[in-house]
C-alpha cells in the first residue's frame, strides 16, 4: 500500500540519518523516532490482523488494540518532540 511504502521510506531515511548523526545523542534521538515508528506500525499490523482474521474479534480485543495504537502513536509523537528539542538545543 501507499502508506506502507511511505513508512518504509521514512524508516530507511531515519536509519540513514541515525548513522550519519554528528554525535551519539543525535543518533540516539533519531533512532528513538525510528524505534517508535516501527512499534506503531507493528500495532497497526496487529490490529489489521485482528480485524480481518477469523474468529471475529471481541469488543474487548478491539478496545485493547485501539488503546495500543493510541499509545504507540503518542510514543511516536513524544520521540519526535524529543528529537525536535534536541535539535533546538544543538543550535
Amino acid at each position: 500500500s501507499d502508506l506502507e511504502s511511505r513508512r518504509a521510506h521514512l524508516h530507511n531515511r531515519l536509519r540513514t540519518l541515525a548513522a550519519a548523526a554528528p554525535d551519539a545523542a543525535s543518533g540516539a534521538a533519531v533512532a528513538g523516532v525510528d524505534r517508535d515508528l516501527q512499534a506503531m506500525q507493528a500495532a497497526v499490523d496487529a490490529d489489521r490482523a485482528l480485524r480481518l482474521g477469523p474468529p471475529p474479534p471481541t469488543a474487548e480485543q478491539l478496545g485493547y488494540s485501539s488503546a495500543v495504537i493510541r499509545q504507540r502513536a503518542a510514543d511516536f509523537e513524544q520521540s519526535l518532540g524529543d528529537l525536535d528539542s534536541h535539535l533546538a538545543d544543538s543550535d
